[in-house]
């Protein structure tokens, strides 16, 4: 318990002694300034988000391609397109339009058709 309490005293003893310039990464790094830390860790943030959105849409596709597979058509703007075309259903256009999916049934519960139109979104 003592050795518990002297600990936890030692570590705010650490922590009065870092300036508020300075924290342990900066310290680790001294050829970071004031900002870049902030900055590296936000640049991480956006690389680990883009990597798990393209993660999320190579799965999307993935599973267009077993509909495919299974004689499900997938259209898009009307037309049957190649897998290769697939990818531009993630496009958000300058005009401000996408894509937006509509999964087709049949009244016996099975889908028939996935189509893809462009929708404009004001």
């Amino acid at each position: 318990m003592e050795e518990r309490e002297r600990r936890r005293g030692q570590r705010e003893q650490d922590r009065k002694k870092e300036t508020p310039r300075e924290s342990r990464t900066a310290r680790e790094n001294p050829g970071l300034l004031d900002g870049q830390e902030g900055k590296s860790r936000q640049e991480r943030r956006q690389e680990e988000q883009r990597a798990r959105q393209r993660e999320q849409q190579r799965a999307f596709l993935d599973g267009l391609a077993r509909y495919r597979r299974r004689g499900i058509p997938i259209l898009i703007d009307g037309k049957e397109c190649a897998p290769e075309e697939y990818q531009k259903i993630f496009e958000f256009r300058e005009d401000g339009s996408f894509y937006m999916g509509d999964y087709i049934g049949a009244d016996t519960g099975m889908l028939t058709e996935i189509r893809f139109d462009r929708v404009y979104y004001r």
